[in-house]
């Protein structure tokens, strides 16, 4: 065999594989079939596995190394990659239905859950195989969370734009198991027989602005039973009470891989008194009180926005983001009138649980914490300059504290090197 006749580079892969297209159509498939054999036999395939995920083995799973559990999201997101780019090319129909629904745009990003396309009458009964079946279920109850593999086309308006034939069924696949470090991964593609084999090009950020790229990849913004949160922006609350908002907001730094699309920038909070204690007691026990995005132990917190790659480092105007409401502040002493925040990127399991410090200078030491923990690949946005993970609570009255006048709710601003917000009363 010659082995210098591997693919090597997307030219020699993409110009090969467009000749033996061609071929077949003339009825000269002999050499072709051969051929495209020895180039298959030179590269390597997708590994199937064939063990459904049980729950012992997704609770082996939780307690392995991140590194394990990416290759674990791997190998099913691989399965899953397998099951439509066979159909893909035996049903060109099919590459319709993505596109199509990759264009609704249902979650703000170009992307379609799995979920969705199994459910079509036309083409979800040849998609839900046994192995698809298993690989999906590989991502239900890990841990305290549901996930939802997709489909994500990067660059989607352009290669619409540039008149791609929608039933040109040469695509090429990746997958992207949520490891932010990595800029590059291989692509895939599938043969008629839907059989996949590597073109061996590695896509990064700018292969995937002129090469139309299938990523198969985690969902990070529904909820656990696969649909949209609903956002409620600014609710109406009791005038006596306080209510505030974001008012404008400006994300500086990009902390989402272009695997993944948008960022999704997630808020968690928790309310406390003056010094950290129920009611302002000095004698009583360290609490924290829930408020309008307390999600208690939960890692996910709550979605403020999603912001485009091309958006980030342009202001948001009139965002118009509640951040608590009927916040109850007229006693500086007994109220809970500290608004103690984590806003972070939040990254989907295996992403690791960190913690953020939110600072409660009225309270004396060591309870002049509130330690917020949330899941991200990323340090969270806003900490203060030399250490990512301490911000300063924002304080709903300061009569007893003049010297926090600068942590005030209405018209408080934030300015650091990866965001910038303003909150208001309303």
């Amino acid at each position: 065999m010659n082995h210098g006749f591997c693919l090597k580079t997307g030219k020699q892969s993409k110009t090969f594989i467009i000749k033996a297209k061609f071929m077949r159509k003339q009825n000269v498939t002999v050499s072709c079939i051969i051929i495209s054999l020895m180039i298959t036999s030179c590269q390597k395939e997708i590994t199937q596995n064939d063990n459904p995920p049980t729950t012992s083995v997704k609770k082996e799973i939780l307690g392995q190394s991140i590194e394990k559990q990416r290759a674990y999201v791997g190998e099913n997101l691989k399965i899953i990659m397998d099951e439509v780019g066979a159909l893909v090319v035996k049903e060109p129909g099919f590459k319709t239905l993505i596109e199509t629904e990759v264009a609704k745009k249902f979650d703000g990003e170009y992307n379609v859950l799995i979920k969705k396309l199994i459910d079509d009458p036309v083409y979800g009964a040849r998609l839900k195989t046994e192995k698809m079946l298993r690989a999906l279920d590989a991502f239900m109850n890990l841990g305290d969370e549901n996930l939802y593999p997709q489909i994500y086309i990067p660059f989607f308006t352009k290669h619409q734009q540039n008149n791609l034939s929608r039933y040109d069924t040469y695509v090429e696949y990746a997958y992207y198991d949520g490891n932010e470090i990595i800029t590059s991964v291989p692509t895939y593609y599938y043969d008629e027989w839907g059989n996949a084999s590597l073109t061996g090009m590695m896509a990064d950020e700018q292969y995937a602005s002129y090469n139309q790229v299938f990523v198969i990849s985690i969902n990070e913004t529904v909820n656990p039973d696969g649909e949209i949160p609903p956002i409620v922006n600014s609710p109406q609350g009791t005038q006596a009470l306080v209510n505030f908002r974001i008012q404008d907001l400006t994300v500086k730094e990009n902390k989402e891989s272009w695997l993944a699309g948008a960022t999704e920038v997630h808020i968690k909070s928790n309310g406390a008194t003056y010094n950290h204690r129920l009611n302002g007691n000095p004698s009583a026990t360290v609490v924290s009180y829930s408020n309008y995005h307390y999600t208690g132990d939960a890692l996910k917190g709550h979605l403020i926005t999603q912001i485009a790659r091309q958006e980030v480092g342009y202001p948001i105007l009139n965002i118009n983001y509640t951040m608590d409401v009927n916040w109850k502040v007229d006693n500086f002493y007994s109220d809970p009138i500290v608004y103690t925040y984590v806003i972070f990127e939040y990254d989907h399991w295996p992403a690791a649980m960190k913690i953020l410090a939110s600072e409660i200078p009225s309270a004396p030491a060591p309870q002049n914490f509130d330690l917020l923990q949330f899941r991200s690949s990323n340090t969270p946005y806003g900490g203060v300059p030399g250490n990512a993970y301490l911000n300063y609570a924002i304080y709903g009255n300061i009569a007893g504290l003049p010297n926090l006048t600068h942590l005030y709710y209405d018209g408080h601003h934030i300015n650091t090197e990866n965001i910038d917000f303003t909150t208001v009363k309303y």
